[in-house]
């Protein structure tokens, strides 16, 4: 026991001598650690940026100043330059004395680049000991501007005159400018010698090998007086808006004072905007407005997008789509100086400032741009405005900001408040659209007080709208909304971008990130047309505004202008490659066929012996390559992106090029179809030929098809119409109908006249089906003489014994087998005055006034001209309409009447005129049938220019399409009359009028409009300009319009007498059975004699009163009870005037005073339900009497939505009337009816930041949701108390409002004192009570937050020595050795962040 007592204390003592040794080692490591870890600080402080730089104004730079503040070669001076000294040498004549002579002309440039292991240096010494503070370095201003600019700057300082006793002072990094700068020093030195070393210089020359340093101008600056100091760090912020707290306006005003009496008050802006600005601060002039600031932590504000601009041109190769100018919400005027404000960590590149007039001048609206600087910029705003100019407007316009770098390249740390100019209304996209739309009626106020641009503007992702104040706010007045146009506008346009092939999202082929962003600025500008682009802009007039603004409608103008911004230069051909766009707009988002005259393109490419000369006609709105997208949709895109990216294969002849491109985009090789359409590109001397272009055309496209890449099929493009996009795409995938396997049905062939011919397919209703090729034989084989769309062509030059065969064609260009041949046939087809002749058009020519023809075979025949007395009749046999022309064609001395058993078909031919033409009479006897027209123009069946059309009874115009008028249209005026005892049925109008579009007299006696459709108005019935109409027992039933009024629409006189119209199962938008449009009493509807029973429509489903009409007399309106009239909708401002003998129910729409009833109600029932659209508060009146009335007859109830309110008769017994409660909150008034009963008040709306408190009466009395509103109109305000919250370090937060009270937390730590609000040391504990002071503290977001308040820590002389270790076991050697170890891992650690840090400083050498 003894031994292992005696080893064990041996072992004890051993260890308690190694403990000092040990802990000498671990003392060791940790003082060369610090040492290292030191030097690893300091290397990394020498390259921390803390010399600022910033541009130097043409104060700085001017003599005044410098001879004030900067130290130069004068030796009349106090302290003045003796000597330079340059490391580096100096190239040619430029000597360092070049830097000094105070000639920016003039410049120094070293003999010696920098390297790794070398950094030119300037070093200056002073004749005594100079203060510095700035040095100002001007770039060299010759060819190679900016050659030399030292982008890291490391500046060191000497007290001596001689030797290498220099310390460093501070170091800069900053980009490129080419002109003057001013590097500020981190602390002022005093110094015999100043040395500057381009640690890093920039070169406009291939590779850092020629980094030469270079200056115009070195000018060490003296620090200016310590009042202006002292006075610019009294203010809080970058903007000069405020000071920092405990600031005393005494010392304010003291500092000032001593500002101006200094040399530099006198000589700098700078000091001047220093004084001015803290009085008007002091006084309150100058206060922070959120509005002028922008900063790259909010991107609705400066984005990070890179440049879209450069985007656009170098990458998308757009001639000008794209801008980089950010809206401001600020305009400023010719001549005016505007202080702008950067605030910016070193090293993040700036902004720049543009300046743009106004509705300017296409030239001349826009200024250069103006780099900014971190501090204060002052910049002046050029005049762009010109006299004389055609449209009024005031000189200035918005300002703007280019900021075109992405959020790699800088920080979310760039803020710029610019002060000056004046504030305009700017709605950005996702922003507060109820305080723009305050802001317009603000600008409006300033405006008749302050000349100033009437100018507002909208900015979206896509869109930067510059339009007028005054436009953009009757927009919003007529209901109009920014939130939609901002995302209709970005719809619109993204559309247009992915048909140009640009990917809109990640994955797609050539996606860039900035591709969501590309934009355009639309902006009211001086006439230049219509609309025009040019730059980086399209230019609209004020007609324009409203389209800008609804963004529903776009239209081919506005498409074709952002057409002329997305062409690619080298392949566009203007005016036409532009309307691509416009194609495909026209065809995608308006539904309509394409636009251009496809038929004369078609027939100029179809004949196999064709002049080639479709292309030179430019007749085509873009048809060649329209075709090309209709048969591959995407081709466009596809070809567009081919001059981006693809490898132009050694071809550099533009036309072939364009050739070539196409082919790739179209996968077929298209050389046939450019070399047939006769396609030359700019002012190529020929058409291009496969056979003579270039070898590296043909070796390209040979290439191609060894590849795959495309066919050598040679679809027939020219076949595609105007349809055929929406067809190929809508039918992607679908099979083809013909293969050459299948032969065509063989034509026949009929000979109308010595020459002309007419072949007659057997057409197909398969929709696939396209149609027909017509192929005349000669000696060398059949030869393509022409293409029809319908079932005849007719060939006007038809040899004596010509033979045909057709080829029939589908939508996607697959061809049938020929069919067989077949001869002409001549044959007798009508008799008048016992002659047969071969032709009806021979037959009338030959008829007697007044003689009858009699048709005896089925005859195809076009442009019949009738002037003349003459009856066309028929026992069955029938009248084909071939394309082209009207078949009849009857002028103001003709008659014609159709009798017997006849039909007149159109077939469907497309033509450009109705089958029937009159400026004279016309009579469709009874048994006689209109049908098959599609005229393109107005009038399917019948057009009535002048004269009259009667259709008797038995009569029909049925199964006709039209623009307008489906079946009829009489557009003459007071010069033509319709007469309808027949029916007008089944036709369809694109526009307006499926069945009848008229503006004359029209009388439908006994007669029925029925089943017909619009895609516009008047589904029945389309009465226009003042028509004159009758309806005398007739039917107006089944009709459809997309518009307004199903059966009919009136804006005209119209009268109803005679047994009832019906008017039943009609269906619109607005007006299921009727609309009246009537705009003056002269033209006012008088609804009698008719029943209005099964229509529909949102709004007035049997009728909308739209304009002047009375009603009563036998008359019956039966609806539903819907909420937006099931009987009648009573448009504002309109009144519906009831003059007997009506029986109403359902449910009627009302603005105020809608309804108006005569004295005597004895023959009038109604029994409805009241809509009433409130629009004002007060009583809502529901109907008007002419006498004491008779409530009786009146059964009326209002409706809100919930339930029925019981209406009110006014104390003199003349009006029906409901009470209105009206309840306002922020986001505008709400009315609802009430009735003696009352109503109960709602809920408040929530709002953000506040508590709903109740409803203040306009008594002052604060009722609660619940209450009862009471049973008369009154008006409740909705009354709220702001909310603040209290924060109470991490301990809790409170939400209150002002006047309530909790209880603090209080922590059980007897150092706590109590808790101080930011701002204030005023101590709380316990309650806590909102008051207004307490509430004053809040921040922005209603914020106030708490600090804790302690006692101060006790001094304690007994507490232990830390060196006293106590008992000697407690130093075990263990964590000696870990301490060790650890110290050796970070002592190699220190040493690779040194070496790292060094070859870092190197780098930047």
């Amino acid at each position: 026991m003894y031994g292992l007592t005696g080893i064990s204390k041996g072992a004890d003592s051993t260890r308690r001598r190694g403990a000092p040794a040990a802990t000498l080692v671990a003392l060791a490591l940790v003082v060369l650690l610090i040492a290292l870890a030191g030097r690893a600080a300091a290397l990394a402080e020498e390259l921390r940026p803390d010399v600022t730089v910033r541009a130097a104004d043409s104060t700085l730079t001017g003599a005044e100043y410098r001879a004030a503040y900067g130290y130069t070669t004068d030796e009349s001076a106090d302290v003045y330059i003796t000597g330079w000294q340059v490391n580096g040498g100096s190239y040619g004549s430029n000597a360092p004395a070049r830097a000094l002579d105070g000639d920016f002309s003039t410049f120094w440039e070293t003999n010696t680049p920098n390297s790794d292991d070398f950094a030119n240096a300037f070093t200056l010494t002073f004749s005594s000991v100079a203060t510095v503070d700035r040095v100002l370095y001007r770039v060299r201003t010759d060819g190679q501007a900016g050659r030399g600019y030292p982008l890291a700057l490391t500046v060191y300082a000497s007290a001596d005159e001689e030797g290498e006793t220099f310390e460093r002072v501070g170091y800069a990094e900053s980009a490129l400018t080419r002109s003057a700068v001013v590097f500020g020093l981190p602390r002022t030195v005093e110094c015999r010698r100043l040395r500057l070393e381009f640690t890093e210089a920039y070169s406009d020359l291939a590779g850092d090998a020629y980094a030469y340093a270079s200056a115009a101008e070195i000018l060490p600056l003296r620090p200016e007086e310590s009042a202006i100091g002292e006075l610019r760090g009294l203010f809080a912020d970058y903007t000069y808006t405020s000071f920092v707290s405990g600031t005393e306006e005494a010392r304010v005003r003291e500092l000032v004072s001593e500002t101006t009496a200094t040399p530099a008050y006198g000589i700098s802006a700078e000091v001047r905007f220093l004084a001015e600005r803290a009085l008007s601060v002091l006084e309150g002039e100058t206060v922070f407005d959120d509005a002028r600031e922008l900063s790259t932590a909010d991107s609705a504000e400066l984005p990070r997008r890179g440049s879209i601009a450069g985007y656009a041109r170098n990458t998308l190769k757009t001639v000008w789509m794209g801008t980089d100018r950010i809206a401001t919400g600020v305009t400023a005027s010719p001549g005016e100086v505007l202080t702008v404000f950067v605030d910016a960590p070193e090293g993040d590149p700036l902004p720049s400032v543009v300046f743009t007039q106004h509705i300017g001048h296409w030239s001349s609206w826009k200024g250069g741009s103006t780099a900014l600087s971190r501090g204060i910029n002052f910049v002046t705003v050029p005049n762009l405005y010109k006299d004389g100019w055609s449209t009024p407007t005031v000189p200035g316009g918005p300002v703007y900001l280019t900021d075109p770098y992405t959020d790699d390249e800088q920080s979310a740390n760039v803020r710029v408040y610019i002060d000056g100019g004046h504030t305009f209304p700017l709605y950005r996209a996702g922003g507060d659209v109820r305080a723009f739309e305050d802001a317009l009626y603000a600008y409006a106020e300033e405006m008749a007080q302050t000349e100033l641009p009437d100018v507002a503007e909208v900015q979206s992702d896509n869109v930067l709208l510059t339009l007028s104040a005054t436009g953009v706010r009757a927009f919003v007045e007529r209901g109009g909304d920014v939130r939609h146009t901002c995302s209709a506008w970005d719809s619109y346009l993204k559309k247009l971008y992915a048909f140009d092939g640009i990917a809109m999202s990640p994955g797609g082929a050539h996606y860039d990130e900035r591709a969501p962003y590309l934009n355009v600025n639309i902006r009211l500008m001086q006439p230049y047309g219509a609309a025009y682009a040019y730059g980086d802009h399209v230019g609209i007039q004020s007609s324009w505004e409203g389209t800008a603004l609804d963004a529903t409608e776009f239209g081919w103008g506005y498409t074709h202008e952002l057409g002329h911004m997305m062409d690619i230069p080298e392949r566009t051909v203007g005016e036409y490659t532009n309307n691509m766009w416009s194609q495909y707009d026209r065809v995608t988002r308006e539904g309509q066929p394409a636009r251009g005259d496809f038929a004369a393109f078609t027939l100029r490419m179809t004949p196999d012996d064709n002049a080639r000369n479709a292309y030179s006609k430019k007749d085509n709105f873009a048809v060649p390559w329209w075709h090309a997208e209709s048969y591959r949709p995407g081709f466009w895109g596809a070809f567009d992106n081919n001059y981006r990216y693809e490898d132009r294969a050694g071809i550099t002849n533009a036309t072939e090029l364009h050739v070539y491109f196409a082919s790739l985009a179209a996968g077929v090789d298209l050389g046939y179809y450019f070399e047939r359409m006769g396609f030359y590109y700019g002012n190529a001397n020929a058409p291009f030929t496969t056979d003579g272009a270039s070898e590296a055309y043909k070796t390209a496209v040979s290439a191609a098809l060894a590849a795959g890449r495309i066919t050598d099929d040679r679809p027939k493009l020219w076949y595609l119409g105007a349809d055929a996009y929406a067809f190929t795409v809508s039918h992607a995938g679908a099979g083809a109908l013909y293969d050459e396997s299948d032969a065509a049905a063989s034509p026949a062939v009929v000979r109308n006249g010595s020459d002309n011919v007419v072949i007659v397919t057997d057409g197909s209703d398969d929709e696939r089906h396209l149609g027909y090729e017509v192929l005349r034989a000669g000696a060398d084989g059949a030869e393509v003489i022409g293409f029809t769309y319908g079932r005849t062509y007719t060939d006007a030059n038809a040899p004596a014994d010509a033979i045909y065969c057709v080829r029939a064609y589908d939508r996607f260009l697959n061809a049938s087998g020929m069919s067989a041949q077949a001869s002409a046939q001549t044959r007798e087809v009508a008799v008048t005055g016992g002659t047969a002749y071969s032709t009806l058009a021979e037959a009338v020519a030959n008829a007697d006034a007044g003689g009858m023809i009699t048709l005896t075979a089925d005859t195809y025949e076009a442009g019949i001209t009738i002037d003349k007395n003459v009856t066309v009749h028929s026992d069955g046999a029938k009248i084909y309409g071939i394309s082209g022309d009207s078949v009849f064609i009857v002028g103001e001395s003709g008659a014609l009447t159709l009798s017997g058993s006849l039909t007149l078909d159109g077939m469907g031919e497309a033509r450009s005129a109705a089958l029937v033409r009159t400026s004279g009479t016309v009579t469709i006897g009874s048994g006689v049938t209109i049908t098959g027209g599609n005229n393109s123009a107005a009038g399917g069946g019948v057009n009535v220019a002048k004269g009259s059309l009667v259709i008797a009874s038995g009569g029909s115009v049925t199964g006709n399409v039209a623009a307008n008028g489906g079946g009829i249209a009489a557009t003459g005026g007071g010069n033509c009359s319709v007469v309808v005892a027949g029916s007008v049925t089944d036709n369809t109008a694109s526009g307006s009028g499926g069945g009848i579009y008229a503006n004359g007299y029209v009388n439908v006696d006994g007669g029925y409009v029925t089943d017909n459709a619009a895609g516009g108005s008047g589904g029945g019935l389309y009465l226009y300009g003042g028509a004159v109409t009758s309806f005398r027992g007739a039917g107006v039933t089944g009709n459809t319009a997309g518009g307004s009024g199903g059966g009919i629409y009136a804006d005209g006189k119209t009268d109803f007498s005679g047994n009832a119209t019906m008017i039943t199962g009609n269906v619109a938008a607005s007006g299921g059975g009727m609309y009246v449009a009537s705009s003056s009493q002269s033209r006012a509807v008088t609804l009698t004699l008719a029943r209005l029973s099964g229509n529909s429509a949102e709004k007035g489903g049997q009728l909308y009163v739209g304009g002047v009409m009375s009603a009563g007399g036998a008359l019956t309106v039966t609806g539903e009870k819907t909420e937006t009239g099931g009987s009648v909708y009573v448009a504002d401002a309109r009144t519906l005037t009831v003059t007997g003998g009506l029986t109403l129910t359902g449910s009627v729409s009302l603005p105020s005073g809608g309804l108006a009833f005569p004295e005597d109600l004895t023959d009038v029932t109604a029994d409805v339900r009241v809509l009433p659209r409130i629009s004002a508060a007060g009583d809502f009146t529901v109907a008007t009497f002419a006498g004491s009335a008779d409530t009786r007859a009146v059964k009326a109830k209002a409706w809100d939505g919930t339930r029925e309110r019981a209406c009110s008769l006014s104390e003199d017994g003349k009006r029906l009337y409901v009470a209105v409660i009206t309840l306002a909150t922020d986001s505008g008034a709400t009315m609802l009816p009430t009735d003696g009963n009352g109503m109960t008040l709602p809920e408040l709306p929530a709002a953000e930041g506040k508590r709903a408190l109740g409803w203040r009466a306009e008594s002052g009395e604060l009722l609660l949701p619940g209450d009862d509103a009471g049973g008369v109109s009154a008006l409740f305000t909705a009354e709220y108390a702001l909310e603040y919250t209290l924060i109470f370090g991490d301990r809790g937060s409170f939400t209150l409002i002002e006047g309530e009270s909790v209880a603090a937390p209080s922590p059980s730590d007897p150092d706590f004192l109590g808790w101080a609000p930011e701002g204030s040391d005023e101590s709380y504990d316990g309650t806590v009570v909102l008051t207004a002071d307490l509430a004053a503290l809040a921040d922005d977001s209603r914020t106030i937050r708490f600090r804790e308040l302690r006692a101060a820590p006790p001094s304690d002389d007994n507490a232990p020595d830390p060196d006293d270790s106590g008992d000697p076991d407690a130093l075990p050697l263990w964590p000696f050795m870990i301490g060790g170890a650890l110290a050796v891992i970070v002592v190699g650690g220190a040493i690779i962040v040194i070496l790292g840090l060094r070859k870092q400083r190197n780098d930047r050498r």
